[in-house]
């Protein structure tokens, strides 16, 4: 039956526009038809008043005098009107009407209103004889409006001027619609032939399609109620619970007659089917959350609920498939415990390896050691030079304030040295800034400026200030020696280490070159293990460029080794650059 009704839908409505389209056109000939009729009985008014007037005029020129009903002139005209009135014999239909004023009343003289031979009186002030009034104030037109009678009409009207009469010819507005009315009966007659007819066609052909409907659906019923899954049917409006699959029976302890007509709320105690409208997901999509289900004997158990809605007959129904998920969520807890285990694992390399930095950062700290007492003995030896004369008065008393200057510096490079060394040489914990390269690389070069001078080494530092990098320095301070250190230890006696910046994607580059032997292929691919190294025993820990690559690993860096026996080594690392100084 309902798929009767939906495909009886659009019969309906072609049969209303069908309706609609005669009516319309019914009305557009109903209009044209009503104008004509207005244009005839306008030309039959004046058609009679030109009558009239002649036979006035016909009556002076024969010598009667008077132009009023009882003088000689009006009662000739008159007979001669009645007589004609009587020929043409019209009818109601363009009746011809005469009337006079008399004071304040309306002598009708001529027309149906004059009955057994006397005249008929009508107020002028009244509201019936519409036409006759506007006739006798001298106006000329049409008009829809009552007559003599009380009767709507569609009325002609103008004055007999020479006699001071009104005119007045009418048609009855029953008599014009009559013709389209009975136009737009046979029309809705054959309307609703026409719709029984096309049912009866369409229905005929159609019951195998509706039969095929029916099996459609009650094979939809059937994967409904043998589904793994419940599955409940509510009404959005309220939530009470319209039909309910065995797996759901099972699942939450109800036989179906027992729950049917319940709130969802009984089962689901924290899902409130009322308020799907305000819900994040729109009402009319799918959409999945975990939740808690409550049995018939009063256990909770974890569940997993899907949702969507329908409109039915203008009824709104929510569909809730519900899973039972114990055991997904046991081995939920399950995972997460490892998940767990797993995290602290991390936080203990991370500690180790934290650890292990500051170790091969004491160790590069041990390898600079002498270097670093060599550049504080050079100041020391000028300061101590310095104060020996000026405590011997040796020194002139116009020289005696450049002693001191020279005291100062060298204190002040002493300074420098040892704050440089503490700073690098302190545990510290990750502190992510934006600073410039050119910054970091020199203080860097500071730090390793002894062992480079030891080996006469020129340092070309191309790396101007703007690049900014985005890290924690002192992690990339120690990034940076301990590749110079290498770098150092690979140069020849009195060659070139340089020095320069890149930008890339995003990121800045810090390469520095070496012109020693460089590594072979061999070796390339083992650089970066914990505890190797090619360095004499004492001179290195094998853990260099292992804490340098964790280190810019853990910046979302990349460190790039490029060798070629015999021909150098350049060493790049690539960092997450900041804002551009000045940006």
């Amino acid at each position: 039956m309902t798929a009767k009704r939906t495909v009886f839908g659009p019969i309906v409505a072609m049969a209303l526009v069908s309706l609609v389209s005669a009516g319309l056109a019914i009305g557009l000939l109903y209009s044209a038809a009503f104008e004509s009729e207005r244009s005839r009985l306008s030309s039959m008014v004046q058609h009679r008043v030109r009558l009239l007037e002649n036979l006035a005029g016909h009556d002076a020129l024969a010598g009667h005098g008077g132009t009023s009903p009882g003088s000689g002139v009006a009662d000739s005209s008159l007979d001669r009107a009645i007589a004609a009135y009587r020929e043409l014999a019209v009818g109601h239909a363009g009746e011809l009407t005469l009337a006079r004023r008399d004071g304040s009343n309306m002598v009708f003289f001529l027309g149906p209103c004059r009955a057994d031979g006397e005249d008929c009186t009508i107020p002028i002030e009244g509201t019936a004889a519409e036409p006759m009034r506007r006739a006798l104030r001298g106006e000329t037109g049409t008009v829809i409006g009552p007559d003599y009678r009380g009767v709507t009409v569609l009325a002609a009207h103008a004055p007999v001027g020479s006699m001071g009469w009104g005119a007045v010819v009418k048609s009855d507005l029953t008599d014009v619609k009559r013709p389209f009315v009975i136009a737009a009966t046979l029309a809705v007659l054959a309307t609703l032939l026409a719709i029984l007819i096309s049912a009866y066609g369409f229905f005929r052909p159609t019951s195998a399609l509706i039969d095929r409907l029916r099996q459609g659906e009650a094979r939809i019923r059937t994967i409904v109620e043998t589904a793994a899954e419940g599955i409940i049917t509510a009404n959005a409006a309220d939530g009470r619970i319209e039909s309910f699959n065995p797996a759901a029976a099972a699942m939450f302890g109800y036989e179906r007659d027992e729950i049917l007509g319940q709130h969802l709320g009984r089962i689901i105690p924290d899902f409130d089917p009322t308020r799907c409208e305000t819900d994040n997901t729109a009402l009319s999509e799918a959409s999945t959350r975990e939740g808690t289900g409550l049995r018939g004997d009063g256990t909770t158990f974890p569940i997993e609920l899907s949702k969507t809605s329908t409109t039915v007959a203008g009824q709104t129904l929510l569909t809730v498939i519900v899973r039972d998920i114990t055991e997904r969520r046991a081995a939920d807890q399950e995972l997460r415990k490892a998940h767990e285990d797993l995290a602290e694992m991390n936080r203990r390399i991370v500690e180790h390896h934290v650890k292990l930095i500051q170790a091969e950062k004491l160790s590069s700290i041990g390898l600079l050691a002498a270097g670093v007492a060599h550049e504080i003995n050079n100041p020391l030896s000028g300061v101590k030079a310095c104060v020996k004369a000026l405590d011997d008065n040796r020194v002139p008393a116009a020289q005696r304030e450049e002693y001191f200057a020279t005291a100062r510096d060298g204190l002040n490079r002493i300074q420098r040295i040892v704050r440089n060394l503490l700073n690098y040489a302190r545990e510290r914990p990750v502190t992510p800034t934006t600073f410039d390269a050119a910054d970091v690389v020199s203080s860097s070069l500071g730090l390793v400026a002894p062992a480079s001078q030891k080996k006469s080494l020129e340092i070309v530092n191309r790396i101007a200030p703007g690049r900014v990098i985005n890290g924690d320095r002192a992690q990339v301070t120690q990034a940076l020696v301990n590749v110079l250190l290498n770098a150092i230890h690979a140069a020849p006696h009195g060659s070139k280490l340089e020095l320069s910046a890149l930008s890339q994607n995003g990121r800045t580059g810090v390469r520095i070159t070496d012109h020693g032997r460089g590594i072979p292929e061999e070796d390339l691919v083992r650089v970066r293990d914990p505890f190797y190294t090619t360095k004499p025993v004492n001179e290195g820990t094998g853990l260099g460029l292992a804490v340098t690559d964790g280190i810019v690993r853990n910046h979302r860096g990349e460190l790039v080794i490029d060798s070629v026996e015999g021909s150098g080594t350049s060493v790049t690392i690539w960092l997450p650059a900041g804002e551009e100084a000045g940006a």
